[in-house]
C-alpha cells in the first residue's frame, strides 16, 4: 500500500488579461481558447500549449501569450512541491 501524500493541485495566483488583438476585434472575431500550462516545481509556466483552438490563429496565440504570463501556487504533496500541467480556458467576447 501506498502511504504517499495526495497531491493539491497547481493554484492561479495571477491572471493578465489576454490583449485582445486589435485586427481579430476589427474583424468581429470572438472564440474561447484552452490553453495547457506546463508548470515548473515554483509554479511558474516553462510552457504553454493551445489545446482547444477558437478558430482564429491570432485569439489563440493571444491567450497563449496570457497563459505565459501567469502565475501559479505550485501543485504540492505535503511540503514537496511538484512540476504539474493545468487548462486554462480563455474567451475573447466583443460584448
Amino acid at each position: 500500500m501506498s502511504t504517499q501524500e495526495p497531491l493539491v493541485k497547481a493554484k492561479l495566483l495571477s491572471s493578465p488579461v489576454a490583449a485582445y488583438p486589435d485586427s481579430a476585434r476589427d474583424a468581429g472575431q470572438e472564440g474561447r481558447v484552452i490553453v495547457v500550462a506546463y508548470l515548473d516545481k515554483d509554479g511558474n509556466v516553462a510552457e504553454a500549449r493551445v489545446k482547444t483552438s477558437s478558430g482564429f490563429p491570432e485569439l489563440d496565440t493571444a491567450a497563449r501569450a496570457a497563459v505565459m504570463n501567469m502565475k501559479f501556487e505550485p501543485a504540492r504533496r505535503g511540503s514537496v512541491t511538484e512540476s504539474s500541467k493545468v487548462a486554462v480556458p480563455i474567451s475573447f467576447s466583443l460584448n
